[in-house]
Order: C-alpha cells, then sequence, then structure tokens
C-alpha cells in the first residue's frame, strides 16, 4: 500500500509543478525507487484512458472517499500492470467494479480499432524516444583505456573502439553522415555491448535501461551517468591546465566535476549557487568524483563582483541556467501540461533571468569564452537569450562549434514556435550553436554557444600556449598564430608585439652591437698574443699524476725552463717514495 500512496504523492506534485518526476520519486521515502518510478511513468502515460474508464463507469461518484489520483494508481495496476498488490479497502473497492472497468476498457479498444494495450497510448507518448544510457569516464579518478579493458574483461563487448571513433571524425564525412552513423551504431546495441562515443572522446555508450548504480566503477567515482548533451558545455568551453573558471549555476554537480576533470585538478573552479540543498547535493558528487580544484560558495552569481581580486584571473565561464526543461525527455512533461508550463509569460520570465546571467558572466574584465547552456528547446531560452546578450556586449562574438555535429541553431523563419516572445535574431549566425534533438541525436533537448571576446583565437592549443609561463631571454623572436612577430627581452615586458620595421631595427641594432663586440675582442687577443709572456694552466698534480694527462696548456708551447723544472720535482718524488720504502 505504501508504494501505491507514494505514487500517487509524487502524481500529484509533478501535476503542481513542484519537481521533476526522477527528482521527486528519488527524494522519496520509498525503499524501491525502481518500482515508484515505473508505476508514476506508466500511471501518467495510460491517465487520458483511465480517466475515460472511470468517467464512463462513475467509479468516484460511488467511491465518494476514494481519492482521483489514487484511483488513476490502482486502475493502472488493475488493468495495465500486474494487479493490485494490496488489500483493504482499496483493493475492496477497485475490485467491486472489476466487471465494469474490464468491459469499459474493450469497449475503448473496439472504437479505437486495436488489439494491444500500447496502441491506445497517445502518438506522442507511443513515439516517445528512448534514449542510450551513457557514461562519461571520470579522468580525475582513471583513463578511458583501464575504464573500457574493465567492461572487457567483465565480458562486454566493444562494437566501436576509441581508435574506430577518430578515425570516423577524421574521414571528412559530412556532420549529416557521422550524426547517421552514430545513431545507427546505438541502435543496434544489445546487452552486454557498448561503445565510444564518435564526437567526445571520454563518453562510452551502452543500451537504454543499462544499470551501473551498484557497479563498483560508479561507487568508485570511475565514472559518472550522465547524458552525452550535459557533457558539451564543459567540452566546448575547453579551458586549458591551469585556468581559473566559473560555474555560475554549479548544481547539482555533474558539469562542474567535468570541468575539473578537463583542468586534470589543477587551476580553480569557482561554483556558485544559490540553493543551499543543492550546493549540498553539488558537494557530494563532486567530493565522489575527487575534484580537489573547486572553491564551492552558496551565492547568487549575479551578486558576484567581476572585478573582486580573486577572480583576476578568471578567464573561461559556464553559464547552464535554471530553465523550463523542456528538453529533458525523462520529464514527460507533454503527460502533465496543462498549457501554462510553457506558456508565453513564463517563457519571458525565464529568458530575463538568463540574459542578466550570460551579460554579468560577459562583464568579467578578463574573462575570453563564456559557454551558454540550456535543456530547453525553446528559442525564447537559447538563440534569443544570446542575440540579447551580444547586442549589448559588443566585445565578443559567437565561435563555431563543433563542425561535426549536425543540428545547429534555429532561425526564426525555421521555428515552429516563431510567435514566442524573443529579440529578433537580426545578423547572428546562430549556425555556429549547437542543438540537440532527441529523436536525431539520441540525447536529451540541448542548446549550447560559446561567446568568446573578439580577437581570441579558438583553438584549444592556442587557449593552453596562453597559459604557459613566458620565459625571460635576452632578444628572441617568433611569429604567433594570428601571423604577428613577438619578441621578448630583458629590458622590455614579455609580451610586447611589434611591427615588422619595429622588429627589424632592434634586430639591427642587436646585430650591429655583437659585431663590434666580435671585433674588439678579436683586436685585444692580437695585441696580447705579441707583448704578454707566454703562460700556461695545469691542474694540481699528485704523485700518481701524470703531467702529460693531466697538463691544459693554453697560448704559445712551453719554454725550457719549465720543463726542467718538471723533470727535478718529479726527481725529488721519485727519492721520496723509495726513501719511504727503505
Amino acid at each position: 500500500m505504501m508504494l501505491y500512496k507514494e505514487a500517487a504523492r509524487v502524481i500529484n506534485q509533478v501535476k503542481g509543478k513542484r519537481g521533476t518526476i526522477k527528482s521527486l520519486v528519488h527524494s522519496s521515502e520509498c525503499k524501491n525507487v525502481k518500482q515508484l518510478y515505473a508505476l508514476v511513468c506508466e500511471t501518467l502515460k495510460y491517465s487520458s484512458i483511465i480517466d475515460q474508464i472511470a468517467a464512463s463507469t462513475r467509479l468516484l461518484e460511488q467511491e465518494r472517499w476514494l481519492d482521483e489520483t489514487m484511483a488513476q494508481v490502482l486502475l493502472y495496476e488493475l488493468l495495465f500492470g500486474k494487479g493490485i498488490q494490496c488489500g483493504g479497502r482499496y483493493r475492496l473497492a477497485i475490485n467491486k467494479h472489476k466487471s465494469a472497468l474490464t468491459s469499459a476498457l474493450a469497449r475503448i479498444k473496439v472504437k479505437m480499432g486495436v488489439v494491444d494495450n500500447r496502441d491506445l497510448l497517445p502518438d506522442v507518448v507511443k513515439n516517445e524516444v528512448i534514449l542510450p544510457r551513457y557514461v562519461r569516464v571520470n579522468t580525475l579518478k582513471s583513463t578511458v583505456h583501464d575504464v573500457i579493458q574493465n567492461f572487457l574483461e567483465e565480458g562486454y563487448h566493444c562494437i566501436l573502439t576509441r581508435e574506430q571513433a577518430s578515425t570516423k571524425r577524421q574521414e571528412g564525412q559530412s556532420a549529416n553522415d557521422i550524426c547517421e552513423m552514430q545513431a545507427d551504431f546505438v541502435k543496434t546495441l544489445k546487452p552486454r555491448q557498448f561503445m565510444c562515443d564518435v564526437h567526445l572522446e571520454d563518453l562510452l555508450v551502452f543500451p537504454p535501461a543499462t544499470d551501473f548504480h551498484d557497479h563498483h566503477l560508479y561507487r568508485s567515482g570511475a565514472i559518472i551517468l550522465q547524458d552525452k548533451a550535459s557533457c558539451l558545455p564543459a567540452s566546448v568551453l575547453a579551458p586549458p591546465p591551469e585556468s581559473h573558471v566559473i560555474d555560475a549555476c554549479a548544481a547539482p554537480g555533474n558539469k562542474t566535476s567535468h570541468l575539473a576533470a578537463i583542468l586534470e585538478n589543477t587551476g580553480k573552479v569557482f561554483a556558485f549557487d544559490v540553493d543551499p540543498k543543492r550546493v549540498s547535493t553539488l558537494s557530494a558528487m563532486t567530493a565522489v568524483s575527487g575534484a580537489t580544484n573547486l572553491e564551492i560558495a552558496i551565492q547568487d552569481f549575479l551578486k558576484v563582483n567581476p572585478r573582486e581580486e580573486r577572480f583576476s584571473n578568471v578567464r573561461y565561464i559556464l553559464v547552464d541556467p535554471s530553465c523550463s526543461g523542456s528538453g529533458i525527455v525523462s520529464r514527460l512533461d507533454h503527460l502533465t501540461n496543462d498549457g501554462q508550463s510553457n506558456s508565453t509569460e513564463r517563457l519571458e520570465a525565464l529568458a530575463a533571468v538568463q540574459v542578466k546571467l550570460l551579460s554579468h558572466a560577459l562583464s568579467f574584465p578578463h574573462v575570453k569564452r563564456v559557454a551558454y547552456s540550456t535543456c530547453s528547446v525553446h528559442r525564447a531560452e537559447n538563440e534569443g537569450v544570446v542575440a540579447e546578450a551580444l547586442a549589448a556586449n559588443t566585445d565578443f562574438e559567437l565561435d563555431h562549434l563543433l563542425p561535426t555535429w549536425k543540428n545547429r541553431g534555429i532561425k526564426v523563419a525555421d521555428d515552429s514556435a516563431s510567435r514566442e516572445t524573443s529579440p529578433e535574431i537580426g545578423g547572428l549566425d546562430v549556425s555556429a550553436c549547437l542543438r540537440a534533438v532527441p529523436k536525431e541525436d539520441l540525447t536529451n533537448g540541448f542548446f549550447v554557444a560559446v561567446l568568446q571576446r573578439k580577437g581570441q583565437s579558438t583553438q584549444r592549443e592556442q587557449a593552453r600556449e596562453d597559459s604557459k609561463p613566458v620565459r625571460n631571454s635576452t632578444c628572441r623572436s617568433r611569429k604567433n598564430r594570428s601571423g604577428q612577430i613577438q619578441t621578448t627581452t630583458n629590458c622590455q615586458l614579455p609580451n610586447k608585439t611589434l611591427t615588422s620595421q619595429e622588429l627589424g631595427n632592434q634586430v639591427d641594432h642587436v646585430d650591429d652591437a655583437t659585431k663590434c663586440n666580435s671585433r674588439k675582442r678579436r683586436k685585444r687577443k692580437r695585441i696580447r698574443a705579441k707583448t704578454e709572456e707566454p703562460h700556461t694552466t695545469c691542474k694540481k698534480l699528485t704523485a700518481e699524476d701524470s703531467v702529460h694527462d693531466y697538463s691544459v696548456h693554453v697560448g704559445p708551447k712551453i719554454d725550457e725552463n719549465h720543463k726542467k723544472q718538471t723533470k727535478r720535482k718529479k726527481k725529488r718524488r721519485k727519492m721520496s717514495r723509495i726513501e719511504k720504502s727503505e
């Protein structure tokens, strides 16, 4: 009975917009979380049919004490599940109307012309996307190679190896071809099989419903269960090791631990979230992941001072704000949508906060790259927010992300929901942004954009090079990636960029000085050779040493007097040894 009561409670909270199915189920006191989750989801799927049956039999009119949501749960179990598993008055009340209820179901099937119960479901439910199980390898605790070897030793079979996935990326195929190839491999996965993801090197893909919650790699933090789309923001932000990064809306912590792994636990990640409970979850998750370069704070990111001294080295920021969550497949929003969850008013309110958060991130004086992401499908929360933020921050531009990714940002004319309130895109190149589409990419619906300061290199290697300390020398020059010549001298600032003419003048000056010094040294040498006495430098000799082995001669040939002195010393040492032996 406890299971049914908890299911009814969760359904009521979901309908009241108090949380997602998954979060509410996992916060429940029910011991069998899997069974509770399945019961809630299936009851919601069949809710429209159940309501028709209850209305046609007047069940709630005859059993006035019976709660409507509890009746839905019990009717699902009776008609579509394994039968009612509880006793007492609930069982008696439903069994009393069993004949009428089953007859009502039969009439609906005949009317709709279906035989299987699944065919009664709405198209939006029948065509529901079943996502695979994505596993991110936590490189703070292990390596991709070691994790793969572990699964192979456990009897798993890899149908697409890292080498094969890398080859596929480098074959020059179009983004469409790569997307279709990835989907084809995923759809062929069978139990005890897995594959390496084509786009992300630290991601493994397993068949749907593969459960790793009790696996030793999960418990140790070596693997993290994270949807592929959720791995994109940190991956495309790509901060090099030793960087200082801000995670503006960090909880529950998967993206934060991903940033720490990309940084190899170097540098620093400032993680902010305003909710104490979510920060507690963040701390627990990042502790298991082994992330040690974090500074976690219960604070609203909008109240963080960009010019505070401790943020002076921040070059990268990730903004993943609260959103409608309309892209999350497991939310089953289509089953609970009362027409208000994605209303224009709600989207406007969400977008207003999102623009503030993104603009605040762009206000940090030394930031180079800002990643913005949502799990929403609405343009108002995605391209609209980016367009408004860029319009107010003209020092930034969009970086074109992952050319091998098929689905890009959508234009106004392409948007079926073009009536959403959001700014016009104007000249914004929305193809620079990424969109994840559940049916095509087999991930949750997602949006990612990276805004970079104008004039910054888009390559990760350049970012790594920028993070290295500058070495001082007498005079060194090189060309940077933009073709400019840089010089470093002991008497100048380390990274002063010179024009070709300035550099030529400086190098000519150094060369002239070097030539002058060389001429002076040669002149002094000639004068010394004519006027100075011949000289020699010798290592101090011991009794066992040989003059010829250890003498180092500099200058003209040693004179005869020196030779005679050496012979006399040698003779005295020989006589001394003879006397000692006697």
